[in-house]
């Protein structure tokens, strides 16, 4: 795997912030993105064990870790948009879309807590993979847990 080139990355991702309020110009930029970090290194032998996530790209946590903290004042500007650019990214298929969804859910502001407990109903009865109820629930839930702690039920 290469390494990443960290003023390169922000460059892109700011470019990248530029689309957040076309869901699908967004959606298409922030694949050629993770397209561009894929780790091409990565080759199952033959007879390997799929994935049940096979649509993983592999993409570094650095990356992830920085289009997050980069998307956060994105959502907490335009949580509308954000909210339509998290439906979108969830009907992905791609491990990473569907996790930067929840993670965006997450950073909504409080107000927005009706709509993100009904995405988080929704996706999670959508969900057989364990791995992507755990994604929403420490993710997706983020605001909630932090802005009413006292709430009993989340999902």
């Amino acid at each position: 795997m290469t390494a990443v080139n960290l003023l390169q990355l922000r460059k892109q991702i700011n470019s990248l912030l530029w689309t957040f309020m076309d869901p699908e110009r967004f959606r298409r930029s922030l694949n050629q993105l993770f397209e561009q970090y894929t780790d091409l290194a990565y080759k199952p032998g033959k007879g390997a064990v799929t994935s049940i996530r096979a649509t993983e790209l592999n993409i570094p946590p650095l990356v992830l870790r920085e289009l997050e903290i980069a998307l956060y004042q994105s959502v907490r500007e335009h949580p509308q948009a954000a909210v339509d650019l998290c439906d979108l990214l969830w009907q992905d298929s791609n491990t990473e879309m569907r996790t930067i969804a929840a993670k965006m859910l997450g950073q909504l502001p409080a107000e927005f807590g009706d709509e993100v407990l009904l995405r988080i109903e929704k996706w999670a009865g959508e969900q057989a993979d364990p791995f992507f109820e755990k994604v929403l629930l420490q993710s997706a839930t983020i605001s909630i847990r932090r802005n009413e702690p006292d709430q009993k039920s989340v999902v």
